[in-house]
Parts: C-alpha cells; structure tokens; sequence
C-alpha cells in the first residue's frame, strides 16, 4: 500500500466496514472518511487519528508512514 489513502481504504475491507460504519467507530460522518480514502493529501490529526487507529486496530505511524510500530 502505497500511501494513507490506500492504506485506510484497504484496511477497511480487511475489517469488513463500510465507510459509514468507520465513520460511526470514528465519530464523524461518512463523507470524512471518503475524503480519507479518495486524498492521501489529507491531513488527518489528533483525535480523528485516535479514533480511526483503534477502530482499524493499528498505529498512527502505519496509518500516516506505512511502518510498524
């Protein structure tokens, strides 16, 4: 996976959510996870970070770099 985009989207299959359903884990609404998906320009922080971590189940640094903590 190549870059955050990718990476969101492809470990959002992997759980089997949809985007509303990652959105819902994540306190915001559907279109904020779409723009996740479709901009790896997006700056995505603090505690929107948080919450998509822990629903994904993975670190900040796989989300944002793509490496293991």
């Amino acid at each position: 996976m190549e870059n955050q985009a990718q990476r969101i989207k492809a470990l959002r299959k992997e759980k089997g959510f949809t985007q509303q359903k990652l959105a819902d884990l994540c306190g915001v609404k559907r279109p904020a996870v779409s723009q996740w998906e479709a901009d790896p320009r997006v700056k995505i922080t603090g505690h929107n970070l948080s919450k998509l971590c822990r629903a994904l189940e993975v670190s900040s640094s796989f989300i944002l770099e793509g490496k293991e903590a």
